[in-house]
């Protein structure tokens, strides 16, 4: 995988096709942007330094302006590397350095991973740090930001709550114990954030994503320990620090949002996942809908490239009282990257039935459309080649029907080696894009995106 070539100010793209005149806003992406630094390349895309992506689309109807921007998230430890003119952070660092760095407890907030947009401010994620806010208009960094309460870590996938006015996002607190740290960041109102609570973990683990409904926070703590001790002894590279267990199992952890001492916990046989589309209640049970993986696999795979994808989308039906897990296979497509219509996200009375994703299918990738109550798969070929991201679903108006309205990806060509943010009509999901706004180069790998809308 290529590096960012260049920092890109927002700048005139060209446009081929034509923009919806409903669709105005930016769409942003996060993703590693530096693979390589003075040479050393980095062994794991996860440590590769941040890169911001966005379109922003402005203008009156018919007479729409885009501009694209590219931007690398600007944190302490890139600066101070650029000023020693060396690596001072992770693998690519002297072992000593790495050592001291360790006795320190000192990272470097590569925010490479996902956004997230709080009460007008937008902030740059990557789970092992706090958020790190970056300036809407420009892109340019402004700074780690705790939020009042948020400690050491944040994770990359807080989730909206509609239901609850707020989002709700964890961090993973390592030392002699570990522990899950619940934070609610409300919409309105005084304090801004607040700290939930706080769950025991059994061994150190890596968890990347956690399901939300108005009432109750699921993890599937998966059985991926972090080696600990060579962490702090900083011996090896970034991804021999985790190691998959399946002996271990999956942990299931229930945990009521306003009475975190009351969690449930039980285990079933292992899988792995990254990512969740949502979550429902159901009565005492509750319902979520994710990618599941029969293993690690894909972890390898994200060293520097988008790796195959092992995941099929299923739902799962929880039981608490009576620790029981079920889970129903939903589609046979590999697939990742779920999402939703944002306005369906942690809804109690209006359970979402449409998930985006992207897929792997007879030797080409799809973004696909998902209708979960009908059980049919809407598929749009990239051909010739073409990767895509995640898909941000933008609706067609407040009022349309779920998943009505625009999906949003960023695609790569390798035929002209550049990249485009490629405007689906969902009502005609299997036809040629509406519009496609093109990057003057390439543009990195991206994990996770979000519609700031205007």
């Amino acid at each position: 995988m290529k590096s960012l070539a260049r920092e890109l100010p927002f700048t005139p793209l060209e446009v081929e096709g034509r923009l919806p005149d409903g669709l105005r806003g930016t769409l942003v992406r996060a993703g590693p942007g530096l693979y390589e630094l003075f040479g050393k390349p980095v062994a794991h895309s996860f440590e590769a330094d941040g890169a911001i992506s966005a379109v922003r689309i402005s203008g009156p109807a018919g007479e729409p302006r885009v501009e694209g921007a590219l931007r690398l998230v600007e944190s302490d430890g890139l600066r101070e590397e650029r000023a020693k003119g060396r690596p001072l952070f992770g693998g690519r660092a002297w072992w000593p350095r790495r050592l001291w760095n360790s006795v320190r407890l000192v990272r470097k907030n590569t925010g490479n991973t996902a956004l997230m947009s709080f009460r007008e401010r937008l902030f740059a994620l990557v789970e092992s740090s706090p958020p790190t806010e970056l300036d809407p208009r420009t892109l340019d960094t402004i700074g780690e930001a705790h939020l009042d309460v948020i400690g050491k870590a944040f994770s990359a996938h807080p989730h909206r709550v509609i239901d609850r006015a707020s989002t709700i996002g964890f961090g993973l607190e390592y030392g002699p114990e570990t522990r899950i740290h619940l934070y609610e960041l409300l919409d309105r109102g005084t304090p801004a954030t607040r700290e939930l609570g706080s769950v025991p973990l059994p061994y150190p683990v890596m968890l990347h994503d956690f399901a939300v409904t108005p009432t109750r926070a699921l993890f599937l703590v998966s059985p991926v320990r972090i080696d600990i001790l060579r962490a702090l002894l900083a011996i090896g590279e970034f991804s021999r620090l985790v190691t998959y267990h399946p002996e271990l199992g999956v942990e299931v952890i229930v945990v009521p949002l306003d009475r975190p001492g009351e969690a449930t916990r039980f285990s079933v046989d292992p899988f792995f996942q990254w990512h969740f589309a949502g979550a429902r209640d159901d009565g005492d049970a509750l319902e979520t809908v994710f990618v599941r993986h029969p293993d690690f696999g894909t972890f390898e795979g994200l060293r520097n490239d988008a790796p195959r994808s092992t995941g099929l989308l299923v739902r799962a039906r929880i039981e608490p009282a009576a620790k029981r897990l079920a889970i129903e296979e939903l589609w046979d497509g590999h697939c990742e990257f779920p999402r939703l219509d944002p306005r369906f996200e942690g809804r109690a009375t209006t359970p979402f039935s449409q998930v985006f994703l992207v897929e792997e299918h007879e030797g080409a990738r799809h973004l696909v459309r998902h209708d979960l109550r009908r059980g049919v798969a809407r598929r749009h070929a990239l051909e010739g080649g073409l990767a895509g991201s995640e898909i941000v679903f933008v609706p067609r108006s407040a009022e349309a029907p779920e998943g009505d309205g625009w999906a949003l990806a960023l695609v790569h060509d390798p035929r002209t080696d550049r990249s485009h943010v490629r405007v689906i009509d969902t009502a005609r999901f299997e036809d040629a894009p509406v519009a496609l706004c093109h990057f003057p180069e390439w543009v990195p790998m991206t994990f996770h995106g979000l519609w700031l809308p205007a």
